[in-house]
């Protein structure tokens, strides 16, 4: 039901309260990607349903780059880039935030390590917490702007806000059974 319409008219129907704009106009140095994954981890949708969740994807944020479904035979870390800024640790609940910027912030080197580890794959991963020194799986892990899929609906450089509206959401959410989570990364 949106395809056609203007991205004013769009926007004009969606309140935009508490959202930022992420158009991008001239030449781009980065890019923005938006990931659309199931809540639940091991959920890969029916495939029946992929191309037009990511019609409705393409329909909903406007213009956009490389549209693309991809499904992951194991869990796979689906990362936010730039915008991770920090996790909460599944045994002793410690949040902490990512100092990139600091040479020897141990949470920033453990992230940047263990993110290089799973690049194959995080089902079953196992990782040395930097808090409290605890074994924990990584997918159990929370991160603040990322997470783990076997499945995701994705554009890069949308032309739309973030995030994505409810009414959007929903509206992906009611087309591909489940609930979803949006992963913005920024390279």
């Amino acid at each position: 039901p949106l395809r056609g319409q203007s991205l004013e008219s769009r926007l004009a129907a969606q309140p935009s309260v508490g959202r930022t704009r992420v158009a991008l106009s001239g030449p781009r140095m980065s890019d923005t990607v938006l990931r659309i994954i199931p809540s639940h981890h091991q959920l890969v949708p029916p495939e029946h349903l992929h191309k037009p969740a990511l019609r409705l994807l393409e329909a909903v944020v406007g213009d956009s780059e490389d549209p693309e479904v991809r499904v992951y035979p194991q869990l796979e870390y689906i990362d936010a880039g730039e915008n991770e800024e920090g996790a909460t640790c599944p045994a002793c609940r410690v949040a902490f935030k990512f100092d990139y910027f600091r040479e020897d912030d141990p949470y920033a080197d453990w992230f940047r390590d263990v993110v290089h580890e799973t690049e194959g794959g995080a089902e079953g991963y196992r990782t040395t917490m930097p808090c409290c020194g605890t074994e924990v799986l990584f997918p159990d892990v929370l991160f603040e702007a990322s997470g783990f899929a076997r499945f995701e609906v994705q554009v890069s450089n949308p032309d739309t806000d973030y995030p994505l509206s409810e009414q959007a959401m929903g509206q992906l959410e009611a087309l591909l059974g489940c609930q979803l989570r949006q992963v913005w990364a920024h390279y």
